[in-house]
């Protein structure tokens, strides 16, 4: 199967979480209880450093859920080092797996807005109010303030940690299905990263009386969306938006790792412009996708990027001229097959491209630099001699 397919590219984003949930399972199963104080510590590192990656790189909605996971998680480490009462212990456990579902599903409900968003203050309220209601109820006939009716209200099966509270569980299948549609509707890291989190956290409050595996799975949903966060910074700095390819800096680190013998394509639209005066710049924007898609399916090992405007480019590794030109072809071909009716071109009545492709050999010594030139020369040269077409130069 190659690399590019379709299938591997829509289940790319889900590897990263299935492995670090299968690897946490396996951990949680097959760690001593001896060793617990050492699990404990993870929660400590891998949580304030994705806090503070989410802040980094301004992703707001990731934030407000690695502020949940902390607070959960110091609550109970508290809770469990100075030997928190019973009923307080019961508290906060409800609490948690009540507040922290609930804090995701609302998050998966909004648009991604940043941290330093102008009523990014409510949320942190919210989460101030949830802290104090829990620690008022689990403080309860342990001081004046908080009765002892509490005890009986969180008896209630409904919000007894048995060992998930019902509301609890009923916010966690809200959650996960919140997910699942934002996936549906946009196949984005972070959306899989903050269900995929909600699955950590469930396990973990499933096996909250484990000192082992609560830390573990608290772990895995911190690692989860803190790798979502280093997706989507990778996606938008690496990704073209609109298509979907590999925008012009991956074409620069892939062109730093290419051997002596490969070739380039420049593409380029035809009459681009007079297409985009005709129907407007959105349907214009729907041609560059379609032609990106069919693009992405080159052959020959090749890999097409986004390299600005109307105007692409792919990568052959390890391809002589004859293959290069194959390949060049059937990308031309290709395009013209979608029959994008393009009635403003002087040569086509559908869209269609040119195309200029130079190969290099292994005698050449050529930099990928020299080759983008040189590309781009067999581009104008294409242009000039009619466009829908393909010139090709071995140097």
């Amino acid at each position: 199967m190659a690399l590019n397919t379709p299938l591997l590219k829509t289940a790319e984003p889900f590897i990263a979480p299935a492995v670090v949930l299968l690897v946490a399972t396996g951990a949680a199963v097959s760690v001593p209880a001896h060793t617990a104080s050492a699990a404990q510590i993870l929660p400590a590192i891998v949580l304030p450093v994705g806090l503070a990656l989410s802040l980094w790189f301004n992703r707001g909605r990731a934030f407000l859920a690695f502020v949940s996971l902390m607070l959960a998680y110091t609550g109970y480490a508290l809770a469990s080092r100075y030997g928190a009462h019973p009923f307080s212990l019961s508290a906060l456990l409800s609490g948690i797996a009540i507040f922290v579902p609930l804090n995701v599903t609302l998050i998966l409900a909004l648009p991604e807005r940043g941290v330093l968003h102008f009523r990014s203050y409510r949320w942190l309220l919210l989460i101030l109010i949830e802290c104090i209601v829990v620690a008022w109820i689990a403080s309860a006939g342990q001081v004046p303030f908080s009765g002892a009716a509490w005890k009986t209200i969180l008896d209630h099966w409904l919000l007894r940690p048995n060992p998930t509270p019902a509301v609890g569980q009923v916010l966690f299948a809200a959650g996960i299905a919140m997910a699942i549609g934002r996936v549906h509707e946009e196949l984005s890291p972070v959306e899989i990263g903050l269900g995929s989190a909600l699955l950590a956290f469930f396990a973990a409050c499933t096996w909250s009386t484990s000192p082992s595996s609560f830390p573990i799975f608290i772990t895995a949903a911190g690692l989860i969306l803190l790798l979502s966060i280093l997706q989507i910074s990778h996606r938008m700095a690496f990704l073209d938006d609109l298509t979907g390819l590999p925008g012009r800096r991956m074409l620069e680190e892939q062109l730093l790792g290419l051997g002596p013998q490969f070739a380039i394509a420049m593409v380029d639209i035809d009459h681009f412009k007079r297409f985009n005066d005709s129907y407007g710049h959105d349907v214009g924007d729907q041609v560059l996708r379609m032609v990106g898609a069919r693009l992405a399916e080159i052959g020959g090992g090749g890999r097409a990027f986004r390299y600005g405007g109307e105007e692409f480019t792919a990568v052959l590794p390890d391809t002589e001229s004859h293959g290069a030109g194959v390949v060049a072809a059937a990308m031309k071909e290709t395009v013209e097959s979608l029959a994008i009716s393009h009635p403003n071109s002087p040569i086509s009545d559908r869209v269609t491209i040119s195309c200029g492709v130079a190969i290099a050999t292994p005698a050449s010594h050529l930099t990928a630099e020299d080759l983008l030139n040189a590309g781009d020369e067999m581009l104008y040269r294409a242009k000039d001699r009619g466009r829908n077409r393909v010139e090709t130069v071995v140097l």
